[in-house]
């Protein structure tokens, strides 16, 4: 996350702007209409599912990848090495508190 919203959005926006105002609109205008068409499709999805085709009811019919983190999960703990099953094991302990109670409690 760090090295994306601090290098790579940021240098791609650099190189854009040096390439032309032009190139940068022609560029971030379909970036920025996607990521609203995306979210008015997820809006509705939860809200009025019966006002959608029933393709877009759910984002099974997108390759996994583009759907989910796990994929990009699994190749990031492959990279750094990182074994997850003491956090899993301790994420289902039974004796763990529940967190709605602890907050329930103050």
């Amino acid at each position: 996350y760090l090295v994306t919203m601090f290098c790579l959005v940021p240098g791609c926006v650099l190189t854009l702007s040096l390439a032309g105002s032009l190139v940068l609109i022609c560029t971030v205008v379909p970036i920025i209409i996607s990521f609203i068409l995306i979210i008015i499709i997820n809006v509705l999805q939860e809200r009025k599912p019966s006002l959608l085709p029933g393709v877009l009811k759910n984002w099974n019919w997108l390759p996994f990848w583009m759907h989910s983190l796990e994929p990009y999960d699994r190749i990031i703990n492959r990279l750094c090495c990182f074994d997850g099953s003491k956090y899993t094991a301790m994420a289902n302990r039974q004796d763990s508190p529940d967190p709605d109670q602890v907050i329930a409690q103050k």
